[in-house]
C-alpha cells in the first residue's frame, strides 16, 4: 500500500471515530498515544506524517463541560447584567469521575458554574504549586505542538425576551442587546490549606489534586483554583460613606468586535448557535468580506483570527459569559457547553 492509500484509510477510518460523528468516541491520552505509535512503528511512518494524520482526522482529546435542563435569565442591571455561565477544565486536564462535568442550569456552586472573583494584583494571588501542577500535565498528558488546543466548540440554547429593538432589526443578529462573550482564567495551585480555608470565598472555583509530596495525598488535597485574565478588573470607589474600593470586572456597554454571539433581535424562539473558533482560522481583517460574514451570523467580526485557540497553554480555562443591557432586555438562556480540543 502506497503512503498516500495509507493516508487516506487511516485518516477515513480515524474520522468515523471522531466527537460529533455518530460513534461518539472520544479518545484519550492514551488511545492518541497508542494510535500514533502504532501507525511510527507498524506502518513504519515519519512522525511528522503521523501526526498530519491524527491532525486530518481531529483524532484528538477533548474535554467537555455543560449546563442543561433548566433556565437562566441574564437581566440588565449593574448588579445581574453579567453572568458568568460556564467555564472549562485546565488545558491538559482530564476530568476524573471526581469532577463534574455536566450540570442543571440551576447548580451554581460546583466548579463549571460557579462564579469568579476579581483580585486587585495577580501578585496576590496564591500559587505555591501552579508550575509543579502544569509541569506534571504537560509530562502526563503531553500537550502537543507550540499551540495544543486545536479548536473550541461552543454550543448555545437561548432567545431575548421577544419584543423591541430598534426599528427593522427584529428577527436578525442587527440591534440586539443580549449576548455572549468568551473570558479566559488560568490556573492557579496551592498547598496552604489554612490559607485557602480563609480566603474560600475568594479562591473561587476550585477543585482538588491529590498531592504527591503528602503521606495522605486524599485527606491533604492540592488546591486548584483560578485567576480571571478576561475580563480584565477595574478599581471603583463607592459614594458610601466612608468611601470603598471595590475591584470589579470591566465589561463593554454593547457587543464588541470580539462577542461570540448575539441573539436575534425581539425574537421568543429558542435557537441553537454552534460556534466553532479553530487555531487555523485566519479571518485577520474585522472589515473584510469575511468579517461582514461573521457579523451577518451574529458573531463579532474579530473572532474569526484563531488567536484565541492558539494562544491558549496548559493550565489556560476557557469561560463564557451571558450579558444583557438596557432596560427590559432579557437574555433567557436554556443550554450552555464548551468543548475544548486539544492534541497529544
Amino acid at each position: 500500500m502506497s503512503v498516500w492509500n495509507l493516508f487516506t484509510t487511516l485518516s477515513t477510518a480515524l474520522l468515523g471515530t471522531m466527537a460529533g460523528t455518530p460513534n461518539q468516541y472520544i479518545p484519550s491520552p492514551e488511545d492518541v498515544l497508542n494510535v500514533k505509535q502504532i501507525l511510527a512503528k507498524k506502518g513504519k511512518l515519519p512522525l511528522e506524517l503521523v501526526d498530519t494524520i491524527i491532525d486530518s482526522a481531529e483524532y484528538w482529546v477533548k474535554t467537555t463541560t455543560c449546563r442543561t435542563n433548566g433556565e437562566v435569565s441574564i437581566l440588565s442591571g449593574r448588579e445581574r447584567e453579567n453572568k458568568l455561565l460556564l467555564r472549562s477544565y485546565p488545558l491538559g486536564y482530564f476530568p476524573t469521575k471526581e469532577n463534574p462535568t455536566t450540570l442543571p442550569m440551576t447548580i451554581v456552586d460546583e466548579y463549571p458554574s460557579i462564579r469568579s472573583e476579581p483580585w486587585a494584583e495577580s501578585g496576590d494571588f496564591p500559587n505555591n504549586a501552579t508550575e509543579e501542577v502544569i509541569d506534571y500535565w504537560s509530562r502526563d498528558a503531553i500537550p502537543r505542538g507550540e499551540f495544543p488546543c486545536r479548536k473550541i466548540v461552543f454550543t448555545i440554547k437561548s432567545h431575548d425576551q421577544g419584543w423591541g429593538g430598534p426599528p427593522g432589526c427584529r428577527g436578525t443578529y442587527k440591534g440586539s442587546s443580549t449576548w455572549f462573550d468568551v473570558g479566559l482564567e488560568t490556573l492557579s495551585a496551592i498547598r496552604d490549606r489554612d490559607f485557602h480555608a480563609a480566603n474560600r470565598e475568594k479562591l473561587l472555583p476550585y477543585f482538588y489534586l491529590p498531592d504527591p509530596q503528602s503521606t495522605n495525598p486524599e485527606v491533604e488535597p492540592i488546591i486548584c483554583t483560578t485567576r480571571t485574565i478576561s475580563p480584565p478588573t477595574e478599581t471603583r470607589t463607592t459614594a458610601t460613606e466612608p468611601p470603598e474600593t471595590k475591584v470589579e470586572f470591566r465589561h463593554g456597554p454593547d457587543p464588541g468586535l470580539g462577542c461570540l454571539q448575539r441573539n436575534r433581535t425581539g425574537t421568543r424562539d429558542t435557537e441553537e448557535h454552534v460556534i466553532t473558533w479553530s487555531c487555523t482560522d485566519n479571518v485577520m481583517d474585522p472589515d473584510s468580506i469575511d468579517g461582514t460574514k461573521l457579523d451577518a451570523e451574529g458573531r463579532g467580526r474579530a473572532t474569526g483570527n484563531g488567536e484565541y485557540v492558539r494562544n491558549l497553554k496548559v493550565g489556560d480555562v476557557v469561560t463564557l459569559w451571558g450579558k444583557a443591557r438596557y432596560g427590559g432586555w432579557v437574555n433567557y438562556v436554556e443550554e450552555v457547553k464548551i468543548d475544548v480540543y486539544w492534541a497529544v
